[in-house]
């Protein structure tokens, strides 16, 4: 039986009939409780679980997280709520006739603790049996650095203390990431969704497909010249390939844009210099001009096409950020002291 399935047999005919009107589905009155069954699992309207939760009452929310195998406790209607999407994958959404749960995120892992907000699964180190919490991003926006701050005291309140705690969003908020980078006393990580999560009908059939990418922090230098002015050069970037099991490393060809902030007041990237280097003649900033409409200086365009930074004086608060996203749209960050 697939999730979807499952999840929808703890509605009652008269709710059914409900979702399968709100869905705008082809369902009537006098239908049998088997025959609304099939026509609304078998819809494949996009973010169906995601629309039709909310309206639920919280008893049918703790009735639908028993029958989908998870805990049911939480006072608030939005923890059962994420739970749901989160077993299910996000939409709840899979292939027709498939009889296992489809996640592409955390399938029937059970969360951390059964009023943990932040931290939305668990799971042991294969090699250590060591423990591991997850906590997922929203599926329309950037993991923040609230939800970094909390995930974290709750991973702290957590028996057995969890030996890793991983992050894993479509798009990370630069504070959220640096916060996530600096952390100490627990091994933190960040690890990159594919937004093809977000559609129902996720490519597949192809091994090269992942879903996840673990992220590193790119290879940036800073020097120092001898006009007292300071420069920065973008080497490229590593991630750990989890199909292959392989640390790769990307090189400058891989760069799709970089962005530098001179003067990096750790609270908000501003960036100062942005730089295209896979861009070709007619794209990067050359295209860039015409969206946004604004004269630029064309003899100092080809110097935004590199990975070399211009020079510049060190600004008040004496540290550096820079942000690199590469030809797959992952992205990573790294904060450097200047001399």
């Amino acid at each position: 039986m697939t999730f979807k399935r499952k999840a929808l047999s703890a509605l009652s005919r008269t709710e059914l009939l409900e979702v399968g009107r709100a869905l705008e589905l082809d369902v009537t009155t006098n239908m049998r409780l088997d025959d609304l069954m099939d026509v609304v699992a078998g819809s494949k309207k996009r973010g169906m679980m995601e629309k039709i939760l909310p309206v639920l009452t919280r008893d049918t929310l703790k009735a639908i997280c028993e029958a989908v195998g998870i805990s049911q406790e939480g006072r608030e209607k939005q923890v059962l709520i994420d739970r749901i999407l989160v077993a299910g994958g996000e939409t709840g959404g899979e292939a027709e006739g498939d009889d296992k749960t489809p996640s592409p995120v955390a399938a029937r892992v059970p969360a951390a603790k059964p009023d943990t907000r932040y931290l939305h699964a668990t799971g042991t180190l294969a090699d250590t049996n060591e423990r591991v919490v997850v906590s997922f991003g929203p599926a329309h926006g950037a993991l923040e650095q609230r939800q970094v701050e909390m995930a974290m005291r709750e991973a702290g309140e957590l028996f057995p203390r969890p030996k890793m705690i991983v992050f894993t969003a479509f798009v990370f908020d630069p504070e959220a990431a640096k916060d996530i980078d600096q952390t100490k006393g627990i091994v933190a990580l960040k690890a990159q969704m594919n937004t093809d999560l977000l559609t129902e009908d996720l490519k597949k059939g192809r091994v090269s497909n992942q879903s996840f990418w673990l992220m590193g922090q790119p290879d940036v230098e800073v020097r120092e010249r001898k006009d007292g002015l300071y420069e920065v050069e973008v080497h490229g970037f590593d991630y750990f390939d989890t199909a292959k099991g392989d640390l790769v490393s990307g090189g400058k060809s891989k760069i799709a844009l970089w962005l530098l902030d001179t003067d990096y007041d750790e609270r908000s990237l501003f960036p100062r210099q942005v730089f295209f280097p896979m861009a070709g003649a007619k794209d990067g900033w050359h295209k860039l001009r015409k969206d946004i409409r604004a004269e630029l200086d064309e003899s100092r365009l080809q110097e935004f096409h590199g990975t070399v930074s211009l020079p510049f004086a060190a600004g008040e608060n004496r540290k550096v950020a820079v942000k690199v996203v590469d030809d797959r749209g992952i992205e990573s960050l790294k904060i450097l002291r200047l001399g």
